[in-house]
Parts: structure tokens; C-alpha cells; sequence
């Protein structure tokens, strides 16, 4: 399981979550949420993790992984895109939404803005 850190990631989540402001501020090397009592948002976003490891056939450990991180690739390795071929010019559309990559479905939703400007 990962959670990918952006460089622009609003400081006071970086601050509820790990006690710092920014991402140079952190210890790559050990990255760690600050306690479960800390505060609200770190205890919620903890259970959810929590949750997502229980429910899980497998135990997933936790990667804390920022951007720029060499890390990183590991990350992009995991992630990937259905791709279709066209979008059909059909009504049905978005009975069969599931079946189109996510590239595919705002190109259809940006010629859909476009007709009817």
C-alpha cells in the first residue's frame, strides 16, 4: 500500500499527519505519522489504513513515498491505465463507463463541453 506525498501537499496536513510543514523537513528514511491521539485527522487517517490492511488478503506494509523520491519508481511501476481504442459517439455511454480508461472518459466529457458551447 502506498501514499504518495506531492510537493505541493498543503503544509497543515503535512503538520497534522507528521509533525512537519514541508516535505524537505522529513527524514526520508524514516517516515512516521505522529501518535494516534495527536490529533483527530491523524487517528481517522490511521484507521482508514488500518482498515484497508485488515480487509486485505495479505498484510500490505504501509510506503510512505514523496515526490521527487527515488522511491517513486517503485510507486509508477503499480500504477497503469486501461486503454481503449475510441470513444464510441454513443447515448449509451455512460451505462458502459466502466469499460474506459480515465483519459478516455474526459476527452468524451471535453467534446461533450465543446458541442454544446
Amino acid at each position: 500500500m502506498f501514499l504518495w506525498l506531492g510537493q505541493t501537499i498543503n503544509p497543515e496536513v503535512m503538520s497534522q499527519l507528521f509533525g512537519v510543514n514541508t516535505l524537505q523537513e522529513m527524514d526520508r528514511n524514516s517516515v512516521s505519522f505522529l501518535p494516534m491521539d495527536a490529533n483527530p485527522f491523524v487517528a481517522r487517517v490511521r484507521r482508514i489504513i488500518k482498515r484497508l490492511q485488515r480487509d486485505s488478503p495479505v498484510f500490505q506494509q504501509l510506503l510512505v513515498i514523496m515526490q521527487s523520491d527515488p522511491a517513486e519508481r517503485k510507486l509508477m511501476q503499480h500504477l497503469y491505465e486501461d486503454g481503449v481504442e475510441d470513444i464510441p459517439n454513443d447515448p449509451n455511454f455512460f451505462r458502459d463507463i466502466d469499460k474506459f480508461s480515465h483519459v478516455a472518459f474526459l476527452c468524451y466529457v471535453h467534446r461533450c463541453v465543446l458541442q454544446s458551447s
